[in-house]
């Protein structure tokens, strides 16, 4: 009668779990998306707009963009007409060339097209990423609240896998999620990142799309025209050469977008804005210098500085490196010692970190985001630096692979040899002396003080010195290990080569010997050559098997990352 209740009670509990679990599974299928109501979406885009003001007025103070006023760079519609869409379908009025020290206008000029698209090219250090953020906080800042106007949003093109999220608002969905977390405290919960994206409420403003790898760039400029709707907002910048190298692999322009350009600064330009930036009295060296670079000849004695000056990079290292007190403008003049640009621009650059560590003092208060905690050696901070520019354009990396200008920062430890023997062994100590103590302890109270304080220290030293010895010898490959994820996914997984397994059984089994042949060594000692064979084998056999299993689940679970996940996002 007992057994026939037992019986009954698990029978019952068994066909129990399907009813309750079935009304479960069909109210999660049969729920219907909550309206959203217009006050919600506003309340979001709010907290949004509020957050990334925030964030990018903190930026701009410290790159100095408006100290005194943006540097004056003027802007023209691309004359390669191959980059630009057809005339039809670009933006009724036009746009006229603008400058980046009148946003205002520029704005004003960007609300008025109908398709709202604007992709901004230019060399290294020509502005295009701080016309980017000049772009989002005026348009933040003459925002229409009423009429939910989207949210300019800067975020890294390197970070758009577009095999992960084919869609951009997928991707967008989960960058805020990410990078905004206070948004999961609106009136729409988890859901608003979605719902703002889904429904053009963001102005995505994808920076650095030179930055991808080469064969990931038409992927993106092919999913951006896939997935813009007409009113669906869009801001890109990149390198000339590179979007033209997109736009050709992908067979087509981005729709509907306006495409702008720089021109070069000039030097009356350069040295009008060197002035606004110095003391109202400057100094007869100031003078005597800006009076040259206002009238340079192609031949004079200026023609390095204002070569060096007519871009918005060179005119930042002017004004970082130079305008300081203790810095002697006298020498921009000198032609003996800086007879072209190139010899300028390496000086600027080398005074460059000196410069910043002065101009950022170590602050303590946790409001002070950007500021630095501790003072910085300019020497090691150059040194450090200098290892990771060798890092990013030494011809080959470790594996014979071309290096890019692109940070992989899994590459580092292959070139600083941080795994080195030393290493390795601090590593496999820990894990020695745990295994051993374990061993020792639990024996000791299994069997008493005496006889388990011998028999665990024997088998703590069988298991634990083989067990630290293979994690130091393992540890040799791991910088040259390419990063994955957890890929627990089980579509596609199993028809994986069974091969692999077998590989992962015999790894197994060796690295079961080599813990199984002490182990049988103490407990031969111990009690005879056949307990200690048996022994042996059992150790041997579950180690093995014991690992075959683990590094089968990590290689059918671990999943390489895609082309462009490869290169590192600091954005990151």
């Amino acid at each position: 009668m007992q057994t026939s209740a037992d019986v009954a009670q698990l029978v019952s509990v068994v066909l129990a779990v399907p009813a309750l679990a079935a009304p479960l599974l069909l109210h999660r299928r049969s729920v219907e998306p909550v309206p959203v109501t217009a006050d919600e979406l506003a309340g979001a885009l709010d907290v949004l707009a509020g957050i990334v003001d925030q964030q990018w007025r903190a930026e701009a103070t410290m790159r100095s963009l408006d100290d005194p006023n943006p540097i004056p760079v003027r802007w023209h519609p691309a004359r390669d007409v191959r980059l630009i869409d057809h005339p039809a379908n670009l933006t009724s009025t036009g746009l006229a060339t603008a400058s980046s020290a009148n946003i205002a206008a520029l704005t004003s000029e960007f609300r008025t097209m109908r398709r709202r698209r604007l992709v901004i090219l230019g060399e290294p250090g020509s502005g295009k990423t701080t016309l980017a953020v000049q772009l989002l906080r005026e348009l933040l800042a003459t925002r229409q609240h009423h009429q939910a106007e989207p949210v300019p949003v800067l975020l890294s093109a390197a970070g758009w896998d577009t095999t992960l999220f084919p869609r951009l608002q997928d991707w967008l969905a989960s960058r805020l999620a990410q990078d905004y977390p206070a948004l999961r405290a609106t009136s729409l919960g988890d859901d608003a990142p979605a719902i703002l994206a889904s429904r053009g409420l963001i102005l995505p403003i994808l920076d650095g799309l030179d930055e991808l790898p080469l064969t990931c760039r038409a992927s993106v400029v092919t999913a951006i025209n896939r997935c813009l709707s007409d009113t669906d907002q869009l801001i890109v910048t990149s390198r000339t050469i590179d979007y033209r190298h997109a736009i050709d692999t992908a067979g087509d322009v981005l729709t509907s977008a306006m495409v702008i350009e720089p021109d070069p600064i000039d030097p009356a330009t350069s040295a009008d804005y060197l002035r606004r930036c110095l003391p109202a009295r400057p100094g007869r060296t100031w003078e005597r210098v800006l009076a040259r670079l206002n009238t340079t000849l192609p031949d004079g004695p200026a023609a390095v500085l204002a070569e060096v000056a007519s871009t918005p990079l060179g005119m930042w290292l002017l004004r970082t490196v130079y305008l300081t007190p203790s810095a002697d403008p006298a020498e921009l003049l000198d032609p003996l010692r800086f007879p072209d640009a190139s010899t300028l621009r390496t000086h600027l650059f080398h005074q460059l970190i000196p410069a910043l560590i002065d101009a950022r003092p170590p602050s303590t208060n946790p409001a002070d985001l950007f500021r630095p905690r501790d003072h910085h050696d300019p020497h090691q901070m150059g040194r450090r630096l200098t290892h990771l520019a060798h890092h990013l354009t030494h011809p080959r990396n470790s594996d014979g692979s071309p290096r890019t200008r692109d940070l992989a920062w899994w590459h580092l430890a292959r070139t600083t040899h941080a795994l080195n023997l030393t290493t390795r062994l601090i590593i496999a100590t820990p894990i020695t002396l745990l295994i051993t103590i374990t061993s020792t302890v639990a024996n000791g109270i299994a069997n008493g003080i005496a006889d388990g304080f011998t028999r665990g220290l024997g088998y703590g030293l069988g298991f634990g010195i083989p067990s630290g010895l293979l994690i130091a010898t393992s540890a040799r490959s791991w910088s040259n290990q390419p990063p994955g994820f957890a890929d627990l996914r089980l579509r596609g997984r199993l028809r994986r080569p069974v091969s692999r397994f077998f590989t992962a059984l015999g790894r197994g089994l060796m690295i079961g010997a080599t813990v199984g042949l002490p182990v049988g060594l103490v407990v031969f000692l111990e009690a005879g050559i056949v307990d200690g064979m048996t022994a042996g084998s059992a150790t041997t056999l579950s180690v093995g098997f014991a690992y075959a299993f683990a590094a089968g689940v990590t290689a059918w679970a671990e999943a390489p990352t895609h082309g462009h996940g490869k290169v590192g996002r600091l954005g990151v």
